[in-house]
């Protein structure tokens, strides 16, 4: 069993801070020793197109990502856990002889039109037509006089503006 790096593990490991890089360091030294050790909890990656990846515990938070080639294991990736996996999962591996590509899989979003609908304008409402209101003059000291005169009452103003019309 050989241990491989890949450049993007080791572009990885410079971003953990110092106690996470220790972490990865002692998980990777036991690996060497034991790769079934229980405290790396060694298990593949869950996506099918991350088809030979396989993840270990480098601590409760860090995961170190490798990918298994026959005997040959590449550590390819290490970063705290959801990130670690979500790289892992959007990855494909791709071997032809001695050459390992990484591919990365990205979900694009595109936006497209189905059907063009056009918007007809609202029309605008029409002017309710208004109505005259009957008008009748009143002289001044009709209106104001106290009491009012007997036969300036608002019935007596409202016939006699409509006899007068007739």
């Amino acid at each position: 069993m050989s241990i491989l790096f890949a450049e993007t593990f080791f572009e990885a490991l410079v971003v953990l801070s110092p106690e996470e890089q220790s972490q990865v360091n002692e998980a990777l030294f036991t690996f060497m020793k034991d790769r079934t050790h229980a405290g790396l909890k060694l298990h593949p990656c869950c996506k099918p197109r991350s088809r030979g990846l396989w993840s270990i515990k480098a601590s409760y938070a860090v995961r170190v990502i490798f990918h298994k080639s026959g005997e040959d294991w590449t550590a390819l990736h290490t970063d705290r856990h959801d990130r670690a996996y979500d790289w892992a999962n959007r990855r494909q591996v791709l071997v032809t002889g001695d050459v390992m590509r990484l591919v990365e899989i990205r979900k694009e979003v595109r936006e497209r039109i189905i059907e063009t609908v056009k918007i007809q304008p609202v029309p605008k409402p029409t002017p309710l037509a208004v109505v005259a209101q009957p008008t009748t003059t009143v002289s001044a000291d009709s209106v104001f006089c106290d009491p009012p005169p007997d036969e300036v009452t608002l019935g007596a103003l409202i016939r006699s503006h409509l006899l007068d019309k007739e």
